[in-house]
């Protein structure tokens, strides 16, 4: 469960980015600077931005000398409780490196940082706090109590390319940022922080030949566990239509799988043995340098990203979801994979079956 920080200077767009992540994800927006510009009426004329701008900027100073937790108190007051853990969302336009230092959990938080090649505005003194920020977590990373999956920087050439940045933004997001809502015992479907993928679109027209080999976008944001069946997806299409049952072999991250493309016995483990399912995801699992997973049927290894788990915690059944480096989806158990190792083969480890009680 984590928060979510979209940083930039005035004009990157980070309002329709950090608006459209906020509801892809399913948690709150919340805008740092909302205390400021509720003083400030709209501005419509491009050309008087950066005069209003530099006003909220000398009434942020004037403000923050009168009380340094100004924005912090406004946020608590009248937003969000960004101290508590279990309360995900988004935060939009922290420049201050006060303020960041004391929202921002490095164990579990996410930083979004977005630059405009073609922004017209001129940076105040005020927003060279965003460098301060820059610095400190340069310095987090450095000193070994953050690693760089916490941070996605880009710079945007053009409004044009926000859409693209969203979609990278989420999935750079992808099983981290999850509504508290969706945590805990679930009992047939389970919700998950929803993924960027695309499905087959043959599925979606009663398996129509003439539709093989076309694909479509879709948000997948739950999961179904009918026992004797496959893990399958809950998956909603951009005209606003819904699928349930939607088998892992008909979803992919990318629009071709590349060789070799695996079947659903080899993507899957084995089938749902119950309806009473958790699911999860373990930060510890999760790395820049992803999973290596094997694939019994094949004798194949094959690189991935781990996504989250699902756990069937009434048996000892639980699988990791997997996306792989061919573009397919994966479930697969502990000792079908290796995290954050590249290099094939086991350790001839023996399962742990002892039951421990007292």
């Amino acid at each position: 469960m984590t928060k979510l920080f979209v940083l930039g200077a005035s004009g990157a767009g980070k309002t329709p980015v950090a608006r459209q992540l906020a509801d892809a994800l399913g948690v709150p927006h919340i805008g740092a600077s909302q205390w400021v510009r509720r003083a400030f009426p709209p501005v419509d004329d491009p050309t008087q931005r950066q005069q209003q701008i530099e006003a909220m900027t000398r009434f942020s100073i004037e403000e923050l000398r009168a009380n340094p937790r100004a924005c912090l108190d406004f946020i608590q007051r009248e937003q969000h409780d960004l101290a508590d853990a279990g309360a995900p969302c988004v935060v939009e336009g922290m420049r201050n490196p006060f303020d960041f230092v004391h929202a921002f959990d490095p164990r579990r938080d996410l930083v979004v940082m977005m630059e405009r090649a073609d922004n017209t505005l001129q940076r105040t003194a005020f927003e060279r706090g965003l460098d301060v920020i820059r610095d400190y977590l340069a310095w987090l990373r450095g000193a070994g109590l953050m690693d760089d999956a916490h941070v996605l920087a880009r710079t945007i050439a053009t409004a044009a390319e926000i859409e693209a940045f969203v979609a990278d933004a989420l999935t750079f997001c992808a099983g981290r940022v999850v509504p508290t809502s969706f945590v805990g015992p679930q009992h047939v479907h389970a919700q998950i922080a929803p993924q960027s993928w695309l499905v087959q679109k043959e599925i979606l027209y009663g398996n129509d030949a003439k539709y093989a080999g076309d694909v479509v976008p879709c948000k997948v944001f739950a999961v179904s566990s009918y026992p004797g069946s496959t893990l399958t997806f809950k998956i909603l299409l951009d005209d606003g239509a819904v699928f349930s049952y939607v088998a892992p072999h008909q979803l992919r991250t990318r629009p071709t799988i590349e060789a070799p493309g695996l079947d659903l016995r080899d993507l899957v483990y084995l089938n749902c043995p119950d309806e009473s399912l958790v699911v999860e995801r373990f930060d510890a699992l999760a790395s820049d340098r992803g999973v290596l997973c094997y694939f019994k049927h094949r004798d194949l290894w094959m690189k991935g990203s781990y996504v989250f788990t699902v756990d069937w915690y009434t048996g000892n059944d639980l699988l990791h979801c997997v996306t792989l480096e061919n573009g397919q989806i994966a479930l697969l158990p502990h000792h079908k994979i290796k995290f954050h190792d590249d290099a094939p083969g086991f350790q001839p480890y023996k399962k742990i079956r002892a039951d421990w009680r007292v």
